[in-house]
């Protein structure tokens, strides 16, 4: 996967308090494994719903499959933007036919690490898996993305699903697919901006939370 720099290096201006600070411009490349803490803290931002779904240690057991090579967690599936050396933004993605070639590998390793929390919400995950996370074939699924705390109104964001659509378009896909929480009123605005149309809504009890999803999809 290439890197791009999708501003020249005097474009980007980054405001500092009053004060103006010329920045790196922001590129996207691809997560390496050590860059697992900044994985894990992703996705506490991103699914604060997970230990209902997958256990207590839920973000520690996805950290750790973000290690590992063939698994919808992996580091291969997450691109990063880095300034000033930290991790700015991170994106969780993959196509159909890497969902269908890994989610067996994904279920066992989710089992093999935190396979008693598993048993008792199997029934749950079942339905989440039917509604959340759902792909057909042409589609590249957008599973997570945050721009961490001391980087946000700097669009960044926008600038890594820009990316991630021109990425797709180039693999002959045809559509970006993400799943938003209703209440993610600021997510859904920025995706209403650039293209992302509402396509469904689903609503998962989780262990007595009721979660109201968006579907959203945009046309490459």
């Amino acid at each position: 996967m290439i890197m791009i720099n999708l501003y020249s290096r005097n474009s980007y201006v980054k405001l500092s308090g009053n004060r103006r600070a010329m920045q790196m411009p922001p590129i996207v490349e691809p997560a390496q494994p050590a860059d697992s803490k900044d994985f894990r803290h992703l996705l506490a931002l991103s699914a604060s719903y997970f230990p209902l779904l997958f256990g207590p240690h839920a973000y520690d057991v996805l950290a750790y499959m973000f290690l590992l090579d063939k698994n919808l967690f992996s580091y291969r599936h997450t691109l990063k933007i880095t300034l000033d050396g930290r991790t700015a933004v991170m994106l969780l993605g993959y196509d159909y036919a890497t969902k269908k070639a890994e989610e067996l590998r994904t279920g066992w390793l989710l089992w093999r690490h935190a396979g008693r929390h598993l048993l008792a919400s199997a029934g749950i995950l079942w339905r989440f898996n039917k509604t959340v996370g759902r792909l057909t074939p042409g589609c590249y699924y957008i599973s997570n993305i945050a721009t961490f705390a001391d980087y946000r109104h700097q669009g960044l964001a926008r600038i890594m699903m820009e990316y991630v659509a021109s990425l797709a378009s180039q693999q002959g896909l045809q559509y970006l697919v993400l799943d938003v929480e209703a209440e993610n009123q600021p997510a859904i605005s920025l995706y209403r901006q650039i293209g992302f149309n509402l396509q469904d809504q689903n609503h998962v009890l989780l262990k007595g939370k009721r979660l109201h999803f968006l579907r959203m999809i945009k046309t490459l």
